[in-house]
């Protein structure tokens, strides 16, 4: 019998499949559950406070952190920034995009990682519920937007290859590869973290080699059948027209997954939990109403709701006081401007001000913050927070309600 997806949907199909999870060219996928449960067990821990500036965990954490997973750089001080840690900073990544974690500041204006009710359900899943969730949430969420459009070729290409690969076939190397892996090699670090494919390192650390899984053909064929459906970037229709791909009817990745898998009971109920859970947040039934001032004729008032991030707070601004966009800038969360403990960056190209939601910054009424564009011409803004009200969902945000001298 064979369901709508094209796969087997008997017993023996359904056994072979979760059976897969656990062959060895398919541990990885397994493994990265293991690691987001070090990297969560290490946060609980130590509670460790992240950078200012960049919003990532601090060198020392990321050492230490390091030495647990099983993927692990080669650092011999605790001296470099996350980014030096690709696997760590994919996992950093992963948990926010899908909102099992937070960024927080406590009441001291430090900024850590806090679970949310919807980790709380994520514990209670399986592995393939897990696994399901967090390939769903990387594919609909994941910062696809900095990609260029050839960035973006090369990774659907990727899976293309991938599907019409044979298990263990050599998918891509440095030598025969060059273009491709100097320009999608943190793509292909993806596959490799969800198990898709292995990475294969030469001794001397200069050859590199990457080699489907059975998973990987599997996952990634419902990728390019489902999860472009999801995708909101903003040349979609451009690469399927270029590449020829075709939607297959209206199911969603994540539902995709489900059928696949066979846990459709389990994960049917835990999933419904998840979103009653979340929208039982009181916060996530406010908005916050927010008066920004350039000078006393100048001003702006605003709604704004707490799913929102600083740097769509950033870009209300730069729209409604017609500002081009093209320089750095920063939020200082102080009443005071001129204490630095707590400023958050961004600029045209990203930052930490994208990372950090309304709701994890703990605005209160009448609170008073700042905001600076252009470092040269410092064009400060002066924000309050006038009140906290029901959230009007029909609303779209950040909403205009009054503009002054603009």
């Amino acid at each position: 019998m064979v369901n709508r997806m094209g796969y087997e949907s008997s017993e023996f199909s359904n056994r072979r499949m979760l059976e897969m999870l656990q062959e060895k060219n398919n541990r990885l996928n397994i493994t990265l559950l293991e690691d987001i449960e070090l990297f969560e067990r290490y946060l609980n821990e130590n509670q460790p406070v992240l950078t200012n500036k960049a919003m990532h965990l601090a060198p020392k954490d990321c050492f230490a952190l390091n030495q647990q997973m099983s993927r692990v750089e080669v650092v011999e001080k605790p001296t470099k920034r996350m980014g030096a840690y690709p696997y760590l900073t994919f996992i950093f990544e992963l948990l926010l995009i899908s909102e099992l974690y937070v960024l927080e500041h406590d009441e001291k204006g430090k900024v850590r990682m806090r679970p949310t009710l919807k980790k709380q359900s994520f514990d209670l899943f399986s592995d393939v519920h897990k696994y399901s969730f967090l390939v769903d949430q990387y594919w609909r969420k994941g910062n696809f937007e900095g990609y260029s459009i050839n960035k973006m070729l090369i990774f659907m290409t990727g899976l293309i290859q991938l599907e019409n690969s044979e298990i263990d076939e050599i998918l891509f190397n440095d030598e025969i590869e060059q273009g491709y892996m100097s320009g999608g090699f943190d793509i292909l670090n993806a596959y490799v973290y969800f198990g898709w494919c292995t990475q294969d390192i030469s001794l001397n650390g200069e050859s590199v080699t990457f080699r489907a899984t059975c998973l990987g053909k599997e996952v990634s064929r419902l990728v390019l059948k489902l999860g472009i459906m999801d995708w909101s970037y903003l040349y979609t229709a451009v690469i399927i027209h270029h590449l020829e791909l075709k939607r297959l009817g209206e199911k969603s990745l994540y539902q995709g997954l489900k059928d696949l898998f066979d846990v459709k009971v389990e994960l049917d109920k835990d999933l419904s939990h998840v979103e009653e859970e979340s929208t039982c947040l009181d916060l996530e039934k406010r908005m916050y109403q927010l008066k920004i001032n350039l000078t006393g004729r100048k001003w702006i008032r605003v709604y704004v709701s707490p799913k929102q991030t600083l740097a769509d707070l950033h870009d209300a601004i730069m729209i409604h006081f017609d500002i081009e966009d093209d320089h750095l800038h920063e939020f200082n969360l102080s009443v005071n401007p001129k204490d630095r403990s707590c400023v958050y960056t961004g600029g045209p190209m990203g930052g930490g001000t994208d990372r950090v939601k309304l709701s994890g910054i703990n605005l209160k009424k009448n609170q008073v913050f700042h905001y600076v564009f252009d470092y040269g011409m410092e064009v400060s803004f002066k924000l309050t927070v006038e009140d906290i009200l029901p959230l009007q969902p029909k609303l779209k945000f950040p909403y205009l309600v009054l503009a002054k001298g603009i």
